[in-house]
């Protein structure tokens, strides 16, 4: 079908890990290896530099190397997954405590294909989060915001314009025609760029690309429906720490759906959906469509308000919509 190639997050891929992981934790050691594909490709790279195993007889040896090992606690920092057409991957950041030992930042990462329905896993790596200095020497660029800080010229590679499933996210500021007459033009200009080359520095970091300007609004676009509520997020947060040069109440909403790719742009219901969600926020709100919503409900990374049913401008029915709450810390 078209637009099966996209790469979408993956909920049942974390429910999945967060099971694996749990079965580690037990030291339920025959548990933990039904997890793996039984297939000469399949790997296992462990923190140890022995710990490079392949194949089927691996995974019949595994309840066996498990039980070797002292209590295990797992504690996970972040976690993310994603799926496309039958090939997923995850990756986890965590710390983890052996017996009496302290605790360890740990770092796994997972590669699965869908076995009969059945998510299995062909490879799983683990390694030990040891900083660079203590590694070779060198003070190296860690964080991926230092690095890309670092860089000069775009951060990141614009995303294809491609018919398939995509978040959009769109901008607009609040009241801003009795702005521009109250400020004058020359200062409303200076602001009004301003914000748009925060936006771009915002959404270029997070991966996604601005489709376009709307006057003092914009239509952006993410692969990732995660980076898109936080970009969003990051905009209103930059918005009201630079209130002191000039306020401006940004409006945003957010929608997952299918879109119509056309001449580097995009239509489609989705994106009437998307610019109505945003037309339908306050100043300072992020509002996002059900669909985000859902989406995002498990990850426990933002929190969000009450939903709300509305009619959308030109739109049938009635629409669910909800506020994230940015300036709150996350749900749960």
């Amino acid at each position: 079908m078209k637009g099966d190639w996209m790469i979408r997050e993956s909920a049942e891929l974390r429910a999945v890990v967060t099971r694996f992981l749990a079965a580690m934790e037990r030291l339920d050691g025959p548990t933990a290896a039904n997890f793996f594909l039984r297939a000469d490709a399949t790997r296992y790279i462990g923190t140890d530099p022995q710990e490079w195993w392949s194949g089927s007889a691996f995974v019949d040896a595994y309840p066996k190397h498990v039980a070797g090992w002292p209590a295990l606690k797992i504690d996970v920092e972040e976690m993310e997954a994603f799926e496309s057409d039958g090939v997923g991957w995850a990756a986890v950041r965590a710390v983890t405590k052996f017996g009496d030992a302290d605790f360890e930042p740990v770092r796994f990462s997972f590669v699965f294909t869908l076995d009969g329905g059945m998510w299995r896993l062909v490879q799983m790596h683990s390694s030990l989060g040891v900083p660079n200095v203590e590694w070779i020497g060198v003070e190296l660029t860690g964080a991926l915001e230092q690095l890309l800080a670092s860089i000069e010229g775009p951060y990141a590679p614009e995303m294809p314009v491609r018919d398939g499933t995509v978040s959009l996210v769109f901008t607009d500021i609040e009241d801003s025609t009795q702005m521009a007459a109250q400020l004058g033009d020359a200062v409303w200009v200076e602001a009004l760029q301003r914000h748009h080359r925060a936006i771009e520095e915002v959404v270029g970091r997070k991966g996604g690309t601005v489709v376009k300007t709307l006057g003092d609004g914009a239509m952006i676009v993410f692969a990732s429906t995660r980076e898109a509520v936080r970009a969003a997020v990051e905009i209103q947060q930059r918005q009201s720490e630079s209130a002191g040069e000039v306020a401006m109440g940004v409006r945003i909403g957010v929608h997952v759906g299918d879109a119509i790719a056309a001449d580097r742009d995009y239509l489609g219901t989705t994106v009437n959906k998307a610019a109505r969600i945003a037309a339908a926020a306050d100043g300072g709100q992020i509002m996002v469509s059900d669909a985000v919503r859902v989406l995002l409900a498990d990850t426990h990374e933002f929190s969000f308000g009450d939903t709300v049913s509305m009619k959308l401008k030109g739109l049938a029915g009635v629409h669910q919509v909800t506020p994230v709450l940015w300036g709150q810390p996350a749900d749960g």
